[in-house]
């Protein structure tokens, strides 16, 4: 089982043995995590393999606080309008 919170998983192994393979086949110069659950790994897993672990949850949370200090709002001519008075 690959649970992240059991210390006796694998799962730290895993992912690392994913990276490794991603920087061999395909020369990658970053990895994103894909779930909130990884966030505590992104340090170790940069360190060890010597490139930028994003954690996903972060990145989004940081693009969201610049969206906003921004000021910019979703479209409003498109998918995203109000919807039709009734």
């Amino acid at each position: 089982m690959l649970a992240l919170e059991d210390p006796s998983s694998n799962a730290r192994a895993v992912i690392g043995a994913e990276i490794a393979r991603a920087i061999g086949e395909d020369r990658c110069e970053a990895i994103v995590l894909g779930c909130a659950g990884m966030a505590d790994l992104a340090a170790d897993l940069s360190a060890g393999h010597g490139l930028p672990v994003i954690d996903g949850v972060a990145a989004a949370t940081k693009f969201a606080e610049a969206l906003a200090g921004a000021r910019l709002m979703t479209s409003k001519i498109g998918a995203y309008a109000a919807p039709l008075a009734k």
